[in-house]
């Protein structure tokens, strides 16, 4: 499974990734999407809706993952969260993440979540 909430990730990962070695260029993006993708993506238990949220969150508390963060919050409005919900898990989290972390979460995310 290479698409996942309706985006080809599969060619996405494979944009993205062009300019590693030959014997890396295709087994990355592969990892990618075979594991990340194709295994949790997958699982029951959770919508995609709370999927989405959860893993802005978990991104947001990591730090060090802006490009990932900004990809999930777009995915999680694309499955339906509203940009309150976002705002509003971001804002639950800081007190266990750290204010930092929400003010970059926020401020990487600033153009999905004002338009």
């Amino acid at each position: 499974m290479k698409t996942y909430i309706g985006i080809d990730l599969g060619g996405v990962y494979q944009v993205r990734h062009t300019w590693l070695p030959a014997e890396f260029k295709d087994a990355v993006p592969d990892f990618l999407t075979a594991f990340g993708i194709g295994d949790f993506s997958t699982r029951k238990g959770l919508n995609a809706k709370d999927r989405e949220l959860l893993t802005v969150v978990i991104l947001a508390a990591l730090g060090g993952a802006e490009v990932q963060l900004r990809s999930h919050v777009e995915g999680a409005l694309k499955v339906g969260n509203t940009k309150e919900e976002v705002v509003c898990a971001l804002v639950h989290a800081m007190p266990y993440m750290g204010m930092p972390r929400l003010f970059n979460a926020l401020n990487c995310s600033k153009e999905l979540l004002s338009e």
